[in-house]
């Protein structure tokens, strides 16, 4: 019941992540619930309100005695009088969000769900305390009416409706998740898309929420006074414990920042809407847990001298020390202390006693450093870690995607953060200097990487990497080898054991698992097989099932996809049915029709061939290798060699980077064009030292040749000056004959020309030029007011006749409407008669119809009763025929009065049948008369139907006819007004015709004048020019007869210098023949000396290609073996450390570990007598091999960012494996079937199937057991 606001203040105590887990002692955590009861129900602390923010259970599903404490827990809470409500909303351990547990059909069903119900039933008080968030909106508080809790809820996705707000209260979001600015500000390593889908304060407050208090991280944490995390209520791992690392020169160093639990207790001012945390109350914890770890060679005493000097610290470091149950030390070391590990642990067990109240501690030895690598390897090792380290590559981003989840368990924390483009583009660059008895230069070593960086660029533009997130979810066949018609559920978390006889089909769920996503059923038969593939799926002995049908649905990054196969099974013809189950009937089988289709929600993928590839994207050969196990795939995998090994673990890492630059080498070695020059080096060194030499004695030769040529040149130079000063001095003379005779032949030209302008002798006067522009003018200007007046006229006209034709128009309407009127009413009453005639025809079939149905039924009921009597009248008969009396067991022969009364009973009915016969045929005779009235009734109505509609038709038509018949009479004296407005506009635009034909009269004369005038005034120019022409030839023939004249006085002058003029050019001439000839003899030696001097440039390029053939196939080869060896070696090497830090934790419970060598070879390691033995694993025994193999494929799993499947399918591996029972002496024996489910126990993020025969308990957490349906004669899978 909300309380009402009575008080100001309210006060709420908050605790969350309480991880109840009953695999440890539970006395802690007993002993944890009553420290928070205890502090809840304090009345010093006055606490209103207790909200629990999630994951109160550690695992799902929770045992019974664990939901048993949780739910007395609860009920001593609600008992506390002084607290008014408990808020609980589930944490991600607390729900199972997998639909794994449920029948079909049901929805998320929890622990607390029935809570609730039990509440409800057994005690209100306690109901009216509790609220129980289960999913997402507002909750009124039951504490205070200004309170109001809006819950987040992971069961429905977080997925919160708007709502409005009430301005006097105070809302408190209740949130169960990672909050944004968190994960961002303790540098969590969150993916980028995960961390964008987590809330941050901005949603929370557009949301509505005033604050907001929260579970799931264990850390105590406040937002800027908004956002509350209270931590975990009790350490929960080692990772919430103390730490004390032993470091170099007797140092040591504290950690212990997470190890003090609280609850936290706010107060709010109801009246101001303020929260305050009030108080961190700190919590008791009675389990607890410290690390040592010592990663430095000491001697035992010099380690306790250290723990012992720094025991003040280490006891103020425990401040709950006194009051621990429950005590862990996990001691960290190195292999170097495993002679002395006894010796050490009871060293440490008497310290801590000392300080823990004389408690025993629980004692962990983990071994690291573990070593068997080569000091070279180490070296290696220990330099690609640099490399790695030092890259701080801020701004690179990994090219593959890292977990979704924090990483808060053990393994997490030993996952590799992906390597960035710049770490493995440094990495690269690092291997070439490691490349042996090769000197190579800057430039080789630039181009190299160049050469990756665009070839690493290349493949990461056309084949970034793609992770699929596979969760398998359900799987249904209607028959499958021995299965019949299954749905089997997988979504199931943790184990989930398959039991089950010896061939009842337990495994057939892996082979159809397998089939589904390969197409393959057993590894002997490969895809092109597709008969025999098939054939192998159906049921030997249900031959009548020929379709065959598997459907998986699982999700791929979220999205929900379904993969449907089918096959047809076809027989021969004519095939018995006795074939069909014989034991070689597939030879009775013509083909099998095989089908495969992927469907998602929006899509559906029919073409075989993309569906077979995206199957083969998504999954990748994972299934066959690392999803469906048994022992000799165990074996097989811990056989692989070393290469394919490192192969296949660098496949599932996501690097196919790796084999795309290795595919790509050919590729690479034909852009570089390495193309080797066909030529002996030294044979043609020495070809171009003797073309050099003859280039060289060439132009000693050509040196001659030019001295030679320069006096010539000069002599020509003088002979050139000599005849130029002749030259000059003809043509100062001025005497030329041929000039002298062109003269005279114009001259005759021109006194021809003289001749024919003869006539042209005076010059004329040139008239004046007439201007018609003004007389033009006054003529538009006479017409431009006809034409105004003949435009006004038009208007006129145009609105007489829109006048007239309105009048007509009404006049012709108004008839119209009459003739209408006129005939509507005659319409109107025949369309009222077929109306009636209509309706009587529809009551006469009614009418008629009832009669003939009531005469109908009342014949049926009459049959009824007949056929009864006729039954009863047969039984009577069958009584009397078998001459015993039903009575009173007496023959009839003996009983006379029954027989006469069932004779006469047999009598009586033979007559009521006949009265009911006769009242049938009676009626039957009615229904006949009925028949007929109704036909002939209704002929008679249709009749007048038809007259009437023939009538309407007819009025219609005469209406119509009529409305088109206009009178001539009606527009008569309109006509007449027509004809005279029409003659006066032809009489208007005859006078406007004639105004045009005028005006271009008056205009064609002024232009004829114009014209003229110009023609006069053109030929005056054309006489005045002819006669200017005449006297510039007169004027030009006086001047040409004196220079004849002139120039015929200086005759014998210009002989005089022409034939000196002779001389010099014969002398010219043949000096320049001589130089010619001395050219040609140069020009000779100058192309001998070309032709060498190519023959120089031309191998000199072929030694230049061969050089160059050696720089790239330098590169080439260098490239490949850094892509082939090299470089593959390095990314190893870095994954390697990992990988086997992963095989340490899950094996850190065995005498023996796995170790993946660098070399990329597998060895177990075991230490006996304080000694490490290495030994292949090859040499290790059956159950060892199960115990690796498991452990290595699930290191492999954990680190797949490919293709992340959500299953292992386990398959009878716990033959080797006995549990120690048998042994006489059980001292120091190890119960490796209890060690098997251990193991499995840590593969917490898979969902593990398993068929086992041996094991009596493996702890699981579900189980499917497989039944003979005799029903169908096939095998079933139950829940």
């Amino acid at each position: 019941m909300v309380i009402d606001n009575l008080y100001n203040n309210f006060k709420i105590a908050h605790i969350a992540d309480l991880h109840l887990n009953l695999k440890r002692s539970e006395q802690p955590q007993q002993k944890m619930f009553q420290d928070i009861i205890n502090t809840v129900s304090d009345r010093y602390y006055g606490i209103d309100s207790l909200i629990i923010a999630g994951d109160i259970f550690d695992v799902t599903p929770q045992t019974n005695a664990e939901v048993k404490l949780v739910y007395q827990f609860l009920v001593d809470l609600l008992n506390i009088d002084t607290l008014s409500e408990v808020v609980f909303m589930e944490g991600n351990h607390d729900l199972i969000l997998k639909k794994s547990l449920q029948k079909e059909g049901e929805t998320d069903i929890t622990v607390f769900d029935t809570f609730i119900n039990m509440l409800n039933s057994l005690n209100e008080d306690y109901s009216n305390k509790f609220i129980y968030i289960n999913k997402s909106g507002l909750y009124q508080s039951k504490a205070h009416q200004n309170i109001k809790y809006v819950g987040y809820c992971l069961r429905d996705g977080m997925k919160l409706q708007p709502f409005d707000k009430d301005s006097n209260s105070t809302y408190i979001g209740i949130y169960h998740d990672i909050l944004k600015e968190y994960a961002a500000e303790k540098k969590l390593p969150v993916r980028q898309d995960v961390l964008d889908r987590k809330l941050s304060i901005d949603t929370f407050k557009n949301d509505g929420c005033d604050y907001v208090i929260a579970g799931d991280i264990h850390e105590n944490y406040n937002f800027d006074n908004y956002f509350f995390y209270c931590g975990s209520t009790q350490q929960v791992n080692t990772g919430e414990g103390e730490y004390i690392k032993i470091l170099k020169n007797n140092q040591i160093k504290f950690d212990e920042t997470t190890s003090e639990k609280f609850i936290n207790i706010y107060e709010i001012d109801i009246k101001n809407k303020r929260l305050f945390l009030d108080k961190k109350q700190s919590l008791i914890n009675f389990r607890n847990y410290i690390t040592i770890d010592i990663k430095e060679t000491y001697t035992i005493n010099e380690i306790m001298d250290m723990l012992i000097s720094n025991k003040n610290k280490i006891e103020s470091i425990l401040p709950s020390k006194y009051n621990v149950i429950e005590n862990t030390i996990v001691i960290k070391l190195l292999y170097y202390y495993r002679q002395v590990e006894s010796e050490l642990t009871s060293k440490i067990q008497e310290f801590f006693k000392s300080i823990l109240n004389n408690l025993e501690s629980n004692i962990d030895v983990k071994y690291s450093g573990m070593q068997i690598e080569s000091e070279e390897a180490i070296n290696k090792i220990q330099k690609v870690l640099e490399i790695v380290n030092d890259t701080n590559d801020n701004d690179g981003e990994s090219n593959v995607n890292t977990s979704d989840s924090i990483l808060t368990d053990e393994l997490e924390s030993l996952k590799p953060i992906h390597l960035t483009d710049l770490q493995i583009q440094k990495l690269f660059e690092a291997q070439i200097d490691t490349i042996n008895n090769v000197d190579l230069n800057d430039d080789i070593k630039s181009e190299i990487i160049n050469l990756f960086k665009s070839e690493y660029k290349n493949i990461i533009d056309l084949h970034s990497n793609k992770y699929y997130d596979i969760q398998l979810l359900s799987i249904y066949t209607n028959n499958f080898m021995g299965l019949g018609e299954n749905k089997i559920n997988l979504d199931i978390p943790g184990l989930t054991r398959i039991k089950g006889t010896n061939g009842i089909g337990k495994t057939t769920l892996y082979n159809m698992i397998k089939y589904v996503i390969t197409g393959v059923v057993f590894d002997g038969l490969s895809k092109n097989q597709k008969v025999k593939n098939a054939l192998l799926l159906f049921n030997d002995s249900k031959p009548e099932i020929d379709k065959q049908i598997v459907k998986l649905k699982f999700k791929i990054n979220q999205k929900d996809i379904e993969v449907i196969r089918k096959n047809e099974r076809i027989w021969k013809n004519n095939v018995s049915d006795e074939q069909k189950v014989s034991i070689n009937w597939k030879e009775y089988v013509s083909t099998v029709k095989s089908d495969v289709v992927i469907k998602s929600a929006d899509k559906e993928i029919t073409n075989i061939d993309v569906v077979e590839n995206l199957l083969n994207e998504w999954f990748g050969n994972t299934i066959n290798n690392i999803v469906i196990l048994n022992s000799d795939k165990l074996s097989k995998i811990l056989n692989t060699t070393g290469s394919e090994l490192k192969d296949l673990m660098l496949y599932y890492l996501g690097i196919n980077y790796l084999s795309l630059l290795k595919n790509n080498l050919p590729n690479v070695k034909e852009s570089l064009n390495i193309v080797k020059p066909k030529i002996n080096y030294n044979d043609t060194k020495i070809e171009l030292n003797n073309f050099v030499n003859t280039v060289n004695n060439l132009k000693q030769i050509q040196s001659t040749f030019e001295t030679d040529k320069l006096n010539y040149e000069k002599v020509i130079t003088a002979n050139e000056k000599d005849l130029e000063r002749i030259n000059n001095d003809l043509i100062s003379l001025g005497y030329n004959p041929t000039v002298i005779d062109l003269n005279k032949e114009s001259l005759e030209s021109l006194q021809l020309s003289i001749t024919e302008l003869s006539n042209y002798t005076f010059q004329k006067s040139i008239p004046e030029k007439i201007n018609i522009d003004n007389e033009r003018k006054l003529i538009d200007l006479d017409f431009q007011t006809i034409q105004d007046d003949y435009g006004i006229f038009q208007e006129k006209y145009k609105i007489g006749l829109e006048k007239l034709d309105v009048m007509k128009s009404d006049r012709i309407k108004e008839y119209q409407k009459s003739i209408t009127e006129e005939y509507n009413t005659k319409i109107l009453n025949c369309e009222n008669t077929i109306n009636n005639i209509r309706t009587q025809i529809n009551d006469s079939e009614k009418y008629f119809s009832d009669k003939i149905n009531d005469a109908n039924n009342l014949i049926s009921k009459l049959n009824t009763e007949i056929y009864y009597i006729d039954i009863e009248i047969q039984n009577i008969q069958n009584e009397l025929d078998s001459g015993i009396c039903q009575s009173c067991k007496r023959p009839f022969d003996v009983d006379i009065i029954h027989t006469e009364e069932l004779n006469q009973k047999i009598t009586d009915l033979n007559n009521q049948k006949k009265i009911k016969q006769e009242e049938i045929d009676k009626h039957k005779l009615i229904i006949e008369n009925l028949n007929q009235n109704k036909s002939k009734a209704i002929n008679e109505l249709t009749d007048i139907f038809k007259s009437t509609n023939n009538s309407l038709s007819t009025v219609k038509n005469e209406m119509n006819l009529k409305v088109l018949d206009i009178p001539k009479s009606l527009c008569e004296d309109l006509e007449v007004k027509y004809q005279k407005l029409s003659e006066l506009n032809e009489t208007k635009k005859s006078e406007y015709n004639n105004a045009i034909t005028e005006k271009d009269n008056k205009i064609s004369v002024l232009i004829s004048k114009e014209r003229k005038n110009s023609e006069e005034i053109q030929e005056a120019i054309n006489h005045n020019n002819m006669y200017e022409k005449r006297i510039d030839l007169l004027m030009r023939i006086e001047s040409m007869k004196k220079e004849i004249e002139s120039a015929e006085r200086l005759k014998d002058k210009f002989e005089t210098y022409s034939n000196q003029k002779k001389i010099y050019q014969e002398e010219l001439q043949k000096n320049k023949f001589e130089l010619q000839q001395l050219l040609q003899k140069y020009e000779e030696s100058k192309t001998n000396l070309l032709f060498n001097q190519n023959k120089v440039e031309q191998i000199n390029q072929v030694l230049k290609e061969y050089d160059e053939y050696k720089r790239k196939n330098t590169v080439f080869i260098i490239y490949k073996a850094l892509v082939e060896d090299k470089f593959p070696e390095a990314i190893f090497l870095y994954y390697q450390q990992f990988i086997n830090n992963v095989l340490n934790e899950l094996l850190e419970d065995m005498p023996f570990k796995l170790y993946w060598h660098s070399s990329g070879d597998l060895f177990m390691t075991v230490i006996e007598n304080g000694n490490i033995v290495y030994r292949p694993v090859l040499l290790s025994s059956g159950m060892q091999n199960a115990f690796l193999g498991l452990s290595l494929v699930y290191a492999i799993h954990e680190l797949n960012i490919k293709n992340n499947i959500s299953h292992i399918f386990i398959d009878e591996i716990s033959g080797q494996l006995n549990s120690g029972k048998e042994l006489s002496n059980q001292q120091d024996v190890i119960n490796y079937q209890a060690e098997l489910s251990n193991l499995l126990s840590k593969f917490r993020k898979k969902s593990i199937f398993i068929v086992d025969h041996v094991i009596d308990n493996l702890f699981e957490t579900f189980s499917y057991e497989v039944i003979k349906d005799s029903s169908t004669n096939t095998a079933k899978y139950i829940s």
